[in-house]
């Protein structure tokens, strides 16, 4: 088995430097940067700090938050070159030949529900 992200997905087939950038809600977008054949780690920022970081200059910048993204490094906007499911098909089907880890949920953000109460105690 193999995994892909959306963000790889999304920038699938695009030219590199390239950032994904997605909303994800409470003033906060899921960003990565890929250039130089190298990704950056996926992190979770504020709208606010996307304009302090450093992205690589003159990105392709593809999500619904890429206008912001593309403000901050000068870069420009774009769709995906193809549909996610396809791109997703395309990244796993390459390394198919190649070592694969087990595929694992990433998470950006801490958890937003609190633990599960202890069961209540049975009366026999």
């Amino acid at each position: 088995a193999s995994g892909a992200t959306r963000r790889e997905a999304a920038l699938h087939g695009l030219r590199h430097p390239a950032v994904a950038c997605f909303d994800a809600r409470r003033g906060a977008v899921y960003l990565q940067a890929f250039a130089a054949g190298r990704a950056d780690l996926p992190r979770l920022v504020t709208e606010g700090e996307l304009a302090t970081l450093d992205l690589p200059a003159g990105a392709v910048c593809v999500g619904d938050a890429a206008g912001a993204a593309a403000a901050a490094c000068g870069g420009s906007v774009a769709d995906p070159a193809e549909p996610l499911a396809v791109a997703i098909a395309r990244i796993a089907h390459a390394r198919r030949a190649g070592p694969a880890e087990r595929p694992a949920p990433l998470y950006l953000r801490a958890a937003a529900a609190a633990p599960a109460a202890p069961a209540p105690q049975l009366i026999p």
